[in-house]
C-alpha cells in the first residue's frame, strides 16, 4: 500500500442495511481475553449483500464501531484505524497523491485508492465486484470496510487471528501492517507513526462510553435497529408456511395472528391432527406432512420461512425418523424455495402416556442429529423444561402445568402463545444458532473459512460411532483436495481418515496452510515428522494438562491423530477426529487428551 499523509474531516454517511447486524454484536473483549483464535461472524451470500449500516459521529468512530461489532476489542480496532489514518486519512474516496474522486471512479492498477490504498488490480478488482454486489459505489465507506473484513477472513485470516491475540493498540497496528498493509514503511516508522495513531485513538475512547457491544447505546450496538419495537428487530418473517399435527392445529389461529403482528406478509398453516410426516391424520387436511408439503409446493416456493412441527406422533409408523426428516427437507427444497427451514422439537412431558416417552426421546435425537440437513431447531422442549437435554434425551421433559395440558402432550392457552412466540423469536434470530441455515452457508460451495466455521462444516457435531458417511461439505473438500494432489487418506473410503481430516481442517481453515508439507505429505507418521520440525512439541499425552490445550493443538502417534477444538457452540466435544475407513470426521466424545501413546504439538 502507498502512504498518504492526509488528515481530513469525515462526512456523516447514512446507509441502509440488509446485513443481520444484531447477530454480529458481541462483547468486544470476549474473544481476545479468552484466547479464542477464531470467530464465526456471519455468512452473507454474495447475491444478498446490501449496504453496511454504520454508526458514529465521524469516520473514525464509524470504523471503530464496524470492527468492534465484528468482535474486535477497542485496542484491536484502533490498530486498524491507526493504519487507515496513515494510508488515507480515513477517507474512502481518496486516490494516491491526495485527489478526491467521485462515486463513478474506476481504480487504476499501480495507483493506491481508498481506505487502505488498494494499489494493484489483484485486490482492486475484487473490491469493485464486492461493492457492486452490495449495490454501493466503490467509494462507499461501508462497502470498503466490508471488503476489508472479507479479506481478513480470507487470504489474511492469519493476520486476523494474530490481531485477536493482542490487546495492545500499538502491537495491533504492527500486526495489521505487517500482515495486511505491508507498506514500504520501516519497522520503526510503523511502530511510531501507525502505532502512535492507534494509541491516540485508543486513548481517546478507552474511558469514553462504549462504541459497540452490550454496553453501547442502541444506536451504536445496533445501528438501524428498532429498540423501541422488538417485533421489528432481527430477520424478517416474510411469507410463512407452517406444517404440523394436532399441536399446530390448536395453535393455527395464534400462529396466523402473531406472525402477522410480527411482520409476516402472509401465513399458511397446514395441519392434520393425529398425523405425522408419513401418515395422514383425521382432521384438517387429512394428509401426511410429506403430502402437504408436496400439495402446497406453489406456496412454499415463494415462502421466506418454512416451519415443520411434526414429531408428536412420531415421524413415521413404518420408516426411521432420520430417513423421513431428510425426505421432508428435500421435499421443501425441491419446490425451489430459497426460504429458511425451522423444525420445532417435541415436548411430551412425564405426565404423558408411557409409550410416548421413548418415541419423543428418539424423535428429538433425530431432529437434532439431522439439523445439518439445513434447518434450524426451535427449542420448544427446553422452553418447557430448561433442564431437558434434547440430544441425550435420557430423561423425559418435566411437566410444566402452565404450558402443557394434563395429558402431557397438548398445550394450554399459555402454552400455545408461548410456543408461537418461541418460533417467532427463533426465526428473528436468523438461524436459531445453527449456521447451516444461513444464506451463503449451504451444503454446496463451501470453500473454507475460519477454524470454528470450517470445523462445523467438515465434522459432525455429535458422536456417530462407526459411520463412514461424511458431511457434504467435507466430501466436497476432500474431492477437491484429491484433484489438487493433496493428501486425503482412506483406502476403501477415500477421505475417511484421521490424518486426512486433520490436514484438511488445519489447512482449509487457514490455521496453518503449510501443515503436512503444504497438504501434500502423507499419513500420521509423516505428519508427526512434519510437526516435530515445524511446530512446538508440547509433550507426551499422558502428562499433558488438558486445561493447557488450545484450539488447533494436534495429538499424533504413528497410527492415529486427532485435534483439540476447544468449546465450540453446538459441537459436543472438545476433540474432533476421524478413523481410517471406519469413521467420518465428528465430535469425539470417546477420546481423552491424556490417552497414552500420543505427542501433542502446537503451531508456533
Amino acid at each position: 500500500m502507498k502512504k498518504v499523509l492526509l488528515f481530513i474531516c469525515s462526512l456523516l454517511l447514512v446507509a441502509t442495511s440488509t446485513y443481520p447486524s444484531a447477530a454480529a454484536i458481541t462483547d468486544p473483549r470476549f474473544f481476545s481475553s479468552n484466547n479464542i483464535l477464531y470467530y464465526d461472524d456471519e455468512c452473507v451470500e454474495e447475491s444478498t449483500r446490501g449496504a453496511v449500516q454504520l454508526a458514529g459521529n465521524d469516520n473514525e468512530e464509524k470504523i471503530l464501531n464496524f470492527f468492534m461489532r465484528k468482535g474486535l476489542s477497542l485496542a484491536q480496532a484502533a490498530g486498524i484505524v491507526g493504519n487507515i489514518r496513515q494510508e488515507s486519512g480515513l477517507k474512502p474516496d481518496i486516490e494516491q497523491g491526495g485527489k478526491i474522486v467521485d462515486e463513478n471512479y474506476t481504480p487504476k492498477n499501480g495507483v493506491g485508492f481508498g481506505l487502505v490504498q488498494w494499489t494493484f488490480t489483484g485486490r482492486q478488482a475484487p473490491l469493485v465486484q464486492f461493492t457492486k454486489d452490495m449495490g454501493v459505489s466503490v467509494t462507499d465507506l461501508g462497502g470498503q470496510l466490508g471488503f476489508i473484513w472479507e479479506e481478513l477472513n480470507g487470504d489474511y485470516l492469519t493476520t486476523l487471528n494474530k490481531l485477536r491475540s493482542t490487546d495492545d493498540p500499538v502491537e495491533a497496528a504492527v500486526i495489521f501492517h505487517d500482515g495486511y498493509e505491508r507498506s514500504a514503511d520501516s519497522p520503526g516508522q510503523v511502530r511510531s507513526v501507525r502505532g502512535g495513531n492507534a494509541k491516540e485513538t485508543y486513548d481517546k475512547y478507552k474511558d469514553a462510553p462504549a462504541l459497540a457491544g452490550a454496553a453501547a447505546v442502541d444506536e451504536l450496538s445496533n445501528p438501524g435497529g428498532s429498540p423501541d419495537n422488538a417485533a421489528s428487530a432481527g430477520r424478517p418473517l416474510g411469507k410463512v408456511y407452517i406444517v404440523g399435527d394436532s399441536i399446530t392445529e390448536g395453535a393455527a389461529s395464534v400462529y396466523d395472528k402473531k406472525m402477522r403482528e410480527a411482520g409476516a406478509s402472509d401465513v399458511m398453516v397446514s395441519y392434520s391432527g393425529g398425523g405425522n410426516l408419513d401418515n395422514a391424520g383425521t382432521t384438517g387436511t387429512r394428509r401426511s406432512g410429506l403430502e402437504s408439503i408436496k400439495a402446497d409446493k406453489d406456496y412454499i416456493k415463494d415462502a421466506d420461512t418454512i416451519v415443520i412441527a411434526h414429531g408428536t406422533n412420531n415421524m413415521s409408523h413404518t420408516r426411521s425418523a432420520n430417513i423421513v426428516i431428510n425426505e421432508a427437507v428435500k421435499a421443501v427444497k425441491d419446490t425451489g424455495t430459497e426460504g429458511l427451514i425451522y423444525w420445532v422439537d417435541v415436548a411430551i412431558t412425564n405426565r404423558g402416556p408411557s409409550q410416548y416417552m421413548p418415541i419423543a426421546r428418539d424423535v428429538n435425537k433425530s431432529i437434532y442429529q439431522n439439523k445439518d440437513s439445513q434447518y434450524s431447531v426451535v427449542p420448544w422442549a427446553k422452553t418447557v423444561d430448561p433442564s431437558y437435554d434434547p440430544v441425550s434425551a435420557s430423561d423425559p421433559v418435566k411437566h410444566n402445568s402452565q404450558l402443557i395440558a394434563s395429558d402431557g402432550i397438548h398445550l394450554t392457552s399459555d402454552g400455545t402463545n408461548t410456543l408461537v412466540e418461541k418460533v417467532i423469536e427463533t426465526i428473528k434470530e436468523g438461524s436459531g444458532g445453527d449456521d447451516r441455515n444461513k444464506p451463503g452457508c449451504t451444503s454446496t460451495g463451501f470453500a473454507g473459512g475460519n477454524f470454528n466455521e470450517t470445523l462445523k462444516h467438515y465434522a459432525w457435531s455429535e458422536w456417530k460411532g462407526l459411520d463412514v458417511s461424511p458431511k457434504p461439505e467435507y466430501k466436497d473438500a476432500f474431492t477437491k483436495a484429491k484433484s489438487d494432489g493433496l493428501y486425503i487418506g482412506g483406502i476403501r473410503h477415500p477421505g475417511i481418515d484421521c490424518g486426512g481430516f486433520v490436514t484438511l481442517l488445519v489447512r482449509d481453515s487457514g490455521f496453518d496452510k503449510s501443515y503436512n508439507y503444504d497438504g501434500k505429505g502423507g499419513p500420521t507418521s509423516t505428519q508427526q515428522r512434519w510437526a516435530s520440525k515445524n511446530w512446538e512439541t508440547l509433550g507426551p499425552s499422558a502428562s499433558i494438562d488438558p486445561a493447557s490445550l488450545q484450539p488447533g493443538d494436534v495429538a499424533i502417534n504413528n497410527g492415529h491423530t486427532f485435534i483439540f477444538v476447544g468449546d465450540v457452540p453446538g459441537f459436543e466435544a472438545n476433540i474432533a477426529s476421524a478413523s481410517l475407513d471406519e469413521r467420518a470426521p465428528m465430535a469425539d466424545t470417546q477420546q481423552q487428551a491424556t490417552q497414552p501413546g500420543f505427542t501433542w504439538y502446537r503451531k508456533k
